[in-house]
């Protein structure tokens, strides 16, 4: 349930909601805030770090979407993730919003699942198939495409995504750029969006900190360290980069 005496909006967003769950103070301010930007026609990148809860904030805005008096019948939903998190989305799904409609598009027989596309509230599929499937994707309109786990994307693959919206469509591009697991020399495709896309009008950029992170203060106190070692360590191979520039007249890596 998301309730809070004082908000007239979480009021709303309980009456109209099929979420099933319990969201933190910060969790309902991520999901009130991604409402709000999508009911003004924004798009979202919520960069998160790890374990604050990017599944169910993203689940608690479909759900009210899903269910807006004002809306029309919605189109699906479509949600990309690394193939080892399909299951883990569509078991959070059946149980944060059990009502909704699931198709999960995954196995040798992908490409026929597509044809049960319009019977669904929710698609969850994964880069690896979307990228087979590309040609049907991109002639499909989605209410909402939802990229997971997008620091482990390409810059070719992010492109391809945020530029085939269809007509109607938000996206909502999640990722935590510090557990990026991408082949040696392999640029992010969320850090190099934040670049480009960052300052551009219709599309905004939420990025939370330790101070954001309700665990242990023991955790917190581990992010502050090791953002520090990253940090200092980025400062040190830029001094060394200097340093090699100086000695051999040219910026040698």
């Amino acid at each position: 349930a998301l309730t809070d005496s004082a908000s007239s909006e979480n009021i709303l967003l309980e009456e109209n909601s099929i979420f099933k769950g319990e969201l933190r103070k910060y969790q309902q301010a991520g999901v009130f805030w991604m409402r709000k930007l999508a009911l003004s026609s924004f798009n979202v990148i919520l960069a998160d770090e790890m374990g604050l809860g990017k599944t169910v904030q993203t689940l608690a805005l479909l759900a009210y979407f899903s269910r807006n008096p004002n809306e029309k019948k919605l189109l699906p939903s479509l949600i990309v993730c690394p193939t080892t998190l399909v299951e883990n989305w569509a078991r959070e799904a059946a149980r944060f919003v059990p009502s909704m409609r699931v198709l999960v598009v995954s196995g040798p027989d992908h490409r026929e699942k597509w044809k049960n596309l319009p019977y669904a509230d929710l698609c969850i599929s994964s880069y690896a198939i979307i990228k087979r499937d590309a040609e049907i994707v991109s002639n499909t309109e989605f209410n909402y495409i939802i990229l997971d786990e997008a620091q482990n994307t390409t810059p070719e693959q992010m492109k391809m995504f945020l530029t085939r919206m269809g007509f109607n469509s938000k996206a909502v591009v999640t990722g935590d750029i510090t557990q990026t697991d991408l082949p040696s020399g392999t640029r992010s495709g969320l850090v190099e969006a934040m670049k480009i896309l960052r300052g551009i009008e219709d599309i905004a950029i939420h990025e939370f900190s330790e101070k954001d992170v309700v665990r242990h203060k023991l955790v917190q106190k581990i992010i502050l360290a090791y953002d520090k070692y990253e940090r200092e360590r980025k400062e040190k191979n830029d001094r060394y980069r200097v340093v090699k520039k100086d000695s051999y007249g040219k910026d040698s890596k």
